[in-house]
């Protein structure tokens, strides 16, 4: 007799699909709760923004995605505009965290950085889109 098994068992996601969607979940939790990451024009956390972009410690599952993003045959266009995006965001947090003095302050850098945050979160939508992934509940 042949039993059909729950469509969670037979859909399950291989590794680099959960990734990818465990990384734009990440990335949307990030900008949802941005100030508790990123702080206030009083303190800023740029490292926190960092940390869970995947370019500073080892746990966001931001870490390598590039690479996951290689093997699923991303579109170059996407994967440079991606890397680009990220690598603004890792600068801004980065220089927020020394900007005391001067005419940019830690907080704008950080404005900036959020604003790419977005745009990164708009460009993640279309990746997956175009690898057909279901993209999670936005």
């Amino acid at each position: 007799m042949l039993a059909l098994l729950p469509r969670e068992t037979w859909a399950a996601p291989d590794a680099d699909t959960a990734r990818l969607i465990a990384g734009y979940e990440a990335l949307e939790d990030l900008i949802d709760n941005w100030e508790r990451y990123a702080g206030n024009k009083e303190e800023v956390r740029g490292d926190s923004v960092r940390r869970q972009i995947g370019t500073v410690g080892s746990k966001s599952p931001l870490v390598g995605i590039r690479k996951v993003l290689l093997k699923k045959s991303v579109d170059l266009d996407q994967m440079e505009d991606f890397g680009k995006l990220l690598t603004s965001i890792d600068a801004n947090a980065y220089a927020s965290i020394f900007a005391t003095s001067g005419k940019k302050r830690g907080y704008m850098f950080m404005e900036d950085a959020f604003k790419d945050c977005k745009e990164l979160k708009t460009l993640y939508v279309q990746i997956l889109e175009s690898l057909g992934i279901e993209v999670p509940s936005q």
